[in-house]
């Protein structure tokens, strides 16, 4: 007997999580499946942001937000599955997003 499964990724973030408005943010989600993934997909709470087809091998995908503003605090969210089984990981991405101040 054959015994299948994606194993839980591991969503990987940048050490630093509090971020100043304007800042890049680049999520990065570890993928180890037996046999190959088929889609990932990113969620920013429950909300679906994004949906991918794997490529063979794959062992990564990464979530780009160009510049972070206050919306994008909180939990992320990375699935993957292949033909057979889901794997999930939900970390606290962005705790604060601050804003900078000028006095003048």
């Amino acid at each position: 007997m054959w015994k299948y499964c994606v194993n839980k990724p591991k969503l990987s973030l940048q050490p630093k999580i509090t971020l100043t408005q304007g800042e890049r943010l680049s999520l990065k989600c570890l993928i180890d499946a037996n046999p190959s993934c088929h889609n990932i997909r990113w969620f920013h709470f429950d909300q679906e942001l994004t949906s991918l087809s794997c490529s063979t091998n794959q062992n990564f995908s990464e979530y780009t937000i160009p510049a972070v503003y206050r919306l994008h605090f909180g939990k992320y969210t990375c699935e993957v599955k292949n033909w057979l089984n889901t794997g999930t990981d939900r970390k606290e991405a962005v705790s604060n997003v601050s804003s900078d101040v000028w006095i003048q």
